[in-house]
């Protein structure tokens, strides 16, 4: 990907649309100078433990000549305003709701005993993580229930339901074997491109706010 963005061999209008989705006219956003942001994968071995990878990524800047507003096109590895990828989110998420299965500690388990310490990842992030997960399983659930056998996925209020709400999803969209990053990575790629929305995360395009997260 870093070396087809240096050498233009990716046509973003294909991938975005000819019409702005900042305020919906045609032909009126341009692009601009590229940024770079911090991405961070934590690569899970078969016991839950993992190694930390950084990187540098190039982000596809555009400018909306009507608002003068910005918007990026980011990877599908990625999401708005998270620097952990989005495999790593959900990785760590069944691993905290197989610690909830076993001695109820769930998030505290997974952030303390199973991440390696360079990752600072702690409780109350992986508890955001969810939000953000859980949020996005629903918002694309019509689009994923006409792929997958989603039958068994119910709605939760509680952190731990909430949990197995997300490895309900895993289970049914990975039956035939177990979630892995590139699978995971996959998913969001073909919804974001069927849909030209995140599945996971909202841009800044779609939001009133920035969160503090």
């Amino acid at each position: 990907m870093r070396r087809a963005f240096d050498n233009n061999e990716i046509d973003f209008l294909v991938v975005i649309g000819p019409t702005c989705p900042i305020c919906g006219d045609k032909a009126c956003f341009r692009q601009i100078t590229p940024y770079e942001r911090k991405a961070i994968d934590v690569d899970f071995d078969a016991d839950g433990t993992g190694e930390v990878h950084t990187d540098r990524v190039q982000i596809a800047r555009f400018l909306c000549r009507r608002t003068m507003r910005t918007f990026s096109l980011l990877p599908c590895q990625l999401l708005p305003y998270h620097r952990y990828t989005v495999a790593t989110m959900v990785l760590a998420l069944l691993l905290a709701h197989q610690a909830a299965e076993t001695d109820h500690r769930g998030f505290c388990a997974v952030a303390e005993q199973w991440l390696p310490v360079d990752a600072v990842i702690t409780g109350w992030l992986l508890a955001c993580w969810l939000n953000v997960i859980v949020a996005g399983f629903r918002r694309g659930h019509a689009w994923l229930a006409k792929r997958y056998d989603l039958r068994r996925v119910s709605s939760a209020k509680m952190s731990e339901a909430r949990l197995g709400e997300v490895h309900t999803y895993c289970d049914a969209i990975f039956a035939r074997g177990p979630p892995t990053a590139d699978g995971i990575i996959a998913l969001a790629g073909a919804y974001g491109g069927a849909n030209q929305l995140f599945l996971f995360g909202s841009p800044s395009q779609s939001r009133s706010r920035t969160p503090a997260q």
